[in-house]
């Protein structure tokens, strides 16, 4: 059963519209990933940030309420500015847990955890240096001075350490996502890949097996048209619909092979047929037909040349007693001879031919009346030297010649042919074998060329 060819395109077509759409959906896909990713990473910054410039704060209204402190100098404005500060810690601590109830990863809320307990614990420290400086006696400024440093450095590490382990959560994220886009990305160039590949093969298959072989069919039909019919049908075998109209090219071939071999035999019957209509049958010269078709022709010319013709009539001498003594066929054999040594005495371009029984006719071109009675001189010689074997015994036979000329108001054959037979008839009047030349006649009258 023959498969569709336009089935198999459908089928290559659509696979690779269904890949392709693959790729764009898996493209579209981690693109929405990494996006969720890059906004996941925004947020714990901004989170981040703010978590640290909530601290920073805190610690600064420490550092100014210990100012104040020194400022004054006495223990209970130090006090007043502590509390001050520890009220503002307690609400940022209660801010700060409204805000990590909001945030949905653990992460973030771990972080948020660390920065109250580091925010918590420097106002315990503060609450342990009253006590020491309670406990202690001594310069209230001094020991203040150098044990406040003491905390606030010990605060400003802490900061420090939470930023740098908040960028390093933050590269750490960045890096995961980076290699998860990766794998997205090596994934998508795999598919596009084999996108590409399929589509390729998309581009070749119909070029392989669809255009070439139309192609050949079609060069194959452009040289029957020329009329190559040797020439070979490619892809007969398929059985697809190329090969099915390759078939089909196959048997116009051999109906047009037919057809030609038909024609051939046509053209070679026209060819004996006209051979036949113009040639003799037993000489093989022109046949009465012919010879006066040509010699209308050769008149017309003559005339528009202002040029001369002539004829010769031919008889031969005493052929009925031939075919009574040695029969008709030595008579045909004389006629052959008579006609072959005729044909070689005339000029190429002169025309003999056969008008009847013993009689030929010889059309003379560009010849006047001198130049026809040498010919014709010269063909009676030829043929009297001549011999005819019959029977194993040479037979000799003469000719009679009469001459007859165009005359200027010749526009037929006929004249011509009455001239040259009553010069024939003198001939054998006056004995035979001889040559008769024309009768006296005017000269040409010029004909105008308009």
């Amino acid at each position: 059963m023959m498969r569709s060819i336009r089935v198999r395109l459908y089928i290559a077509f659509g696979a690779l519209t269904a890949l392709i759409f693959l790729v764009v959906a898996f493209e579209a896909n981690g693109m929405r990933e990494l996006g969720r990713t890059i906004d996941r990473l925004a947020g714990s910054a901004l989170t981040s940030a703010e978590a640290l410039t909530r601290l920073g704060k805190l610690a600064a209204d420490i550092r100014i309420a210990d100012g104040r402190a020194i400022l004054a100098d006495g223990s209970e404005a130090r006090i007043a500015a502590l509390g001050d500060a520890r009220v503002r810690a307690a609400r940022f601590q209660r801010e700060v847990d409204l805000y990590a109830a909001l945030v949905a990863g653990e992460q973030e809320q771990a972080l948020y955890r660390a920065l109250l307990t580091r925010a918590d614990g420097l106002v315990r420290a503060q609450a342990d240096l009253d006590r020491q400086f309670a406990e202690a006696g001594g310069d209230p400024a001094q020991w203040y001075r150098s044990a406040g440093r003491a905390a606030y450095d010990q605060a400003q590490a802490a900061i420090e350490a939470l930023i740098v382990e908040t960028e390093r959560r933050a590269a750490a994220d960045v890096d995961a996502a980076r290699q998860e886009t990766r794998g997205l990305s090596l994934i998508a160039d795999g598919m596009l890949g084999v996108a590409l590949l399929v589509a390729l093969l998309a581009v070749i298959y119909p070029a392989l097996h669809i255009v070439e072989p139309l192609a050949r069919l079609t060069a194959a039909m452009r040289r029957l048209a020329e009329g190559d019919w040797a020439i070979e049908i490619p892809a007969t075998e398929r059985s697809d619909e190329i090969g099915a109209m390759a078939r089909a090219i196959q048997a116009l071939r051999r109906q047009g092979m037919a057809g030609e071999q038909a024609a051939t035999a046509l053209r070679a019957l026209n060819a004996d047929l006209e051979r036949l209509a113009m040639i003799d049958p037993l000489t093989g010269v022109a046949n009465r037909r012919y010879f006066y078709q040509r010699a209308a022709i050769e008149i017309v010319a003559a005339h528009r040349r202002r040029c001369s013709l002539a004829c010769l009539m031919l008889d031969i001498d005493f052929f009925k007693a031939v075919n009574d003594r040695y029969g008709h066929a030595a008579g045909d054999l004389v006629l052959k001879q008579v006609a072959q040594v005729v044909l070689t005495g005339i000029r190429p371009y002169d025309l003999l031919g056969r008008l009847g029984g013993e009689e030929f006719a010889v059309l003379l071109l560009d010849a006047g009346p001198a130049t026809a009675a040498a010919i014709g001189e010269r063909l009676r010689a030829a043929v009297a030297g001549a011999t005819t074997p019959i029977d194993g015994t040479p037979l000799s036979v003469t000719i009679s010649i009469g001459v007859g000329c165009l005359g200027t108001d010749d526009v037929a054959v006929d004249p011509l042919l009455d001239r040259a037979d009553r010069a024939l008839y003198e001939a054998k009047r006056r004995g035979r074998n001889q040559v008769v030349g024309p009768e006296p006649m005017a000269p040409p009258a010029v004909v105008s060329e308009r």
